[in-house]
């Protein structure tokens, strides 16, 4: 899979919400920027995963509850390996879920 290529966001009802594209991977400080379509308007939680080769590598555990709000900026996100292993980012994709109200 290509580094730009990304999966479909859904809510937990399986509804096609938006698409994510990351535009950041930043190893060095943790954190990954991703960046969602502009009509996503609100929102109770967002679970995010970065994926490699479909095994659930990086688990983001960050829950932004109760947000409402429009995505005017880019989402950052931190995120941590479970043994601090070296990933290769060309072989990394985000499984974003977004729980819609």
């Amino acid at each position: 899979m290509d580094f730009e290529d990304f999966n479909t966001i859904s809510n937990i009802e399986g509804e096609i919400k938006g698409f994510s594209k990351l535009i950041e991977w930043n190893e060095f400080e943790k954190t990954v920027k991703i960046e969602l379509d502009k009509y996503i308007n609100t929102f109770k939680g967002i679970y995010i995963s970065l994926m490699h080769n479909d095994l659930s590598l990086l688990e983001i555990n960050t829950k932004m509850e109760n947000c409402i709000g429009t995505f005017d900026d880019n989402i950052e996100m931190m995120f941590t390996t479970d043994n601090n292993q070296e990933i290769e980012k060309d072989k990394v994709f985000v499984k974003l879920l977004i729980f819609g109200i």
